[in-house]
């Protein structure tokens, strides 16, 4: 019961309970619910078939047709530290991403071979830090620390080990609009980069809202109901793999780094109140796919890849909080 209140009280810079003046638009609807926090998520991931070109000075040039590409990924998130004005949430990630290709036999080529059914994962524990400077003002911090590998061990950590954070300066306008800020630095579009961070959430009616965090995603979100949600929008995401024991010739250890962006529309539908499923679909834009050294960077590559659009499905199961709960924390 405690691990649930407190995630409805963390949850209240998403999910805001709306103040109900008759002046206001928004008021046609007498209780405005949006989503639940999710507390445990299982994902998999499906990019349909596309062909990919590989070149390289070193290793010869090849082409080859994925059959398919696959990621199962696991989250949760649990309280450390509730707080009237501080919160400290942490969690744990776990994926697992593997290739498979269409006429491997008949490809001789060291980076195909070596993904073939290979399982490339990564393994996270994160930190969510929420400071509360002001009656409307907030400051969020981000760290994380992924052990990103075809084979992690403790060995070398310092190979595998990617770290991600983020520090944002958040500020709720009113209920229905709020903004942010900040700066971050991390491996989720492929490579090592700095990059801002500039939040901005705004309800244009009861069904109706815009979710930015950029440069990572945009979306829009129309509420069916308490139990039906859909998305459409744009994500931006990536990873980096550690490689060992000679992936390619010549290189005993290098990295596998890939980024793309996502078009996608997501639909979440209850099963029975704290049961959850989602379906998305979508196309993806392969940005950059390279093997390189260890802190190398594109202009570095070993093999650069040049992969064509696809089709991409994610179907998703998770856990919220029980609807009674996350209502009577909330004091409706």
């Amino acid at each position: 019961m405690l691990l649930l209140l407190s995630f409805s009280a963390f949850a209240q810079e998403e999910d805001e309970e709306v103040t109900i003046r008759k002046q206001n638009p928004l008021s046609k609807k007498a209780d405005f619910d949006k989503p639940r926090p999710k507390i445990i998520e299982l994902d998999y991931i499906l990019v349909q078939r596309f062909p990919a070109m590989s070149t390289s000075e070193s290793q010869g040039n090849s082409q080859a047709d994925v059959d398919k590409n696959n990621t199962v990924r696991f989250k949760m998130k649990f309280p450390i530290l509730l707080k009237d004005k501080t919160q400290l949430f942490g969690g744990f990630r776990y994926s697992r991403e593997s290739f498979s290709f269409d006429d491997i036999r008949e490809t001789n080529y060291d980076l195909y071979q070596r993904l073939e059914n290979r399982n490339l994962k990564a393994a996270s524990m994160e930190l969510i830090f929420r400071k509360t400077l002001a009656e409307n003002k907030y400051l969020f911090a981000y760290v994380q620390g992924s052990l990103n590998s075809d084979k992690i061990q403790f060995e070398n950590i310092q190979n595998q080990l990617k770290t991600t954070f983020s520090i944002v300066y958040n500020v709720r306008k009113n209920p229905h609009t709020e903004f942010g800020f900040g700066a971050g630095f991390g491996f989720q579009f492929g490579r090592p980069v700095y990059f801002p961070a500039i939040i901005y959430n705004h309800d244009f009616s009861n069904r109706l809202s815009l979710l930015s965090l950029l440069p990572k995603k945009f979306d829009f979100r129309y509420t069916f109901s308490e139990k039906m949600y859909l998305y459409a929008g744009v994500k931006a995401g990536g990873a980096s793999y550690h490689m060992q024991n000679n992936p390619v010739s010549g290189f005993e250890n290098v990295e596998f780094r890939q980024s793309g962006i996502f078009f996608r529309a997501k639909l979440e539908r209850e099963i029975y109140d704290f049961l959850w499923f989602s379906v998305s679909a979508g196309h993806r834009q392969p940005l950059n796919i390279f093997i390189s050294e260890l802190g190398k960077r594109r202009r570095d590559s070993i093999i650069d890849v040049d992969a064509d659009p696809s089709q991409y499905f994610e179907l998703s199961l998770f856990l919220v909080i029980p609807r009674k709960i996350y209502k009577r924390a909330k004091g409706r």
